[in-house]
């Protein structure tokens, strides 16, 4: 699954209020994180939030409990 296949589905995932599970992805949970964060940088999706530590700064928890698509994520879903 490619990367834009796997932001597609995770906003199809958080309009239906559900909340994707990166295992699903068949990645690793650094890399889910790393996604997340590109998607709130690129205004995808607002309201979640990545926690980063150790070395290389990797992610240790992604909260998406209160994250919402912004129309720029709608778009996105909208013509894929």
């Amino acid at each position: 699954m490619s990367e834009n296949e796997i932001i597609i589905s995770i906003l199809t995932e958080i309009k239906k209020k559900q909340i994707p599970k990166w295992i699903e992805y068949k990645i690793s949970f650094h890399q889910y994180g790393d996604i997340i964060d590109r998607m709130m940088d690129n205004e995808l999706i607002e309201g979640a939030r990545v926690e980063r530590a150790g070395r290389g700064n990797k992610a240790v928890m992604v909260f998406l409990e209160g994250a919402r698509i912004t129309p720029k994520g709608l778009e996105l879903l909208k013509n894929s």
